[in-house]
């Protein structure tokens, strides 16, 4: 998030808002001028406004990724570094430190409960990542973990937005599959169709994550 900028905040929530409405009216690829008239009307619509400030004290820190690196004393697989380095050097939330730490290094469950936008993906994407990274038998075939979410439209931009950059771009090199099963795939779909789709989608092929 950007607290300390409230017109980039603006910018993001209005672009986060616009990729959720798309989500939830997919239009399929059979009608392309349809697909870019609907953009094209969305990106000229003002979903926010403001911006209207509030101050409020930020979450407590902890140490970055980098330092929780094994090659640095710490307990996170070491190809957790080829992330980039904005965010192996952003400081951690410190309750987000505390729930990695318990399920990578104590093996323990966790529940987190925390606010809207308080880094509660990275309390279970990075111990996913870390268990997966350190599996024994990479090739031997097998569903390692599920993630379910409440409502499709969250599952498409965790998968387009968080799951497939760091999986399919950062930790490419660990050739960690992943891919979903929801109401909006239809029956006997091909994995190159769903490949496509993902490379279609600029944040993932950007440098930014």
């Amino acid at each position: 998030m950007y607290e300390s900028n409230p017109l980039v905040l603006y910018e993001t929530l209005n672009q986060t808002l616009r990729r959720y409405i798309s989500t939830t009216l997919p239009i399929s690829r059979r009608y392309p001028r349809l697909q870019d008239a609907f953009q094209k009307l969305l990106n000229e619509q003002e979903l926010v406004k403001g911006p209207f400030v509030e101050a409020l004290p930020d979450f407590k820190k902890g140490h970055n990724p980098g330092a929780l690196l094994r090659c640095n004393g710490g307990f996170l697989h070491d190809t957790l570094g080829q992330l980039p380095e904005n965010i192996l050097n952003r400081r951690l939330h410190d309750h987000q430190e505390k729930a990695i730490s318990l399920a990578c290094k104590k093996g323990r469950n966790i529940l987190v409960a925390t606010g809207t936008g308080s880094g509660k993906t990275e309390t279970f994407l990075y111990p996913i990542a870390n268990r997966l990274l350190d599996d024994p038998n990479p090739e031997q075939p097998g569903v390692r973990c599920l993630i379910i979410y409440p409502m499709n439209s969250l599952a498409n931009d965790q998968l387009y937005y968080r799951i497939a950059p760091l999986f399919g771009k950062y930790l490419g090199s660990a050739h960690i599959t992943f891919g979903r099963f929801t109401s909006q795939i239809r029956a006997k779909t091909h994995r190159r169709e769903e490949e496509t789709r993902l490379k279609q989608n600029e944040k993932l092929m950007c440098d930014a994550l």
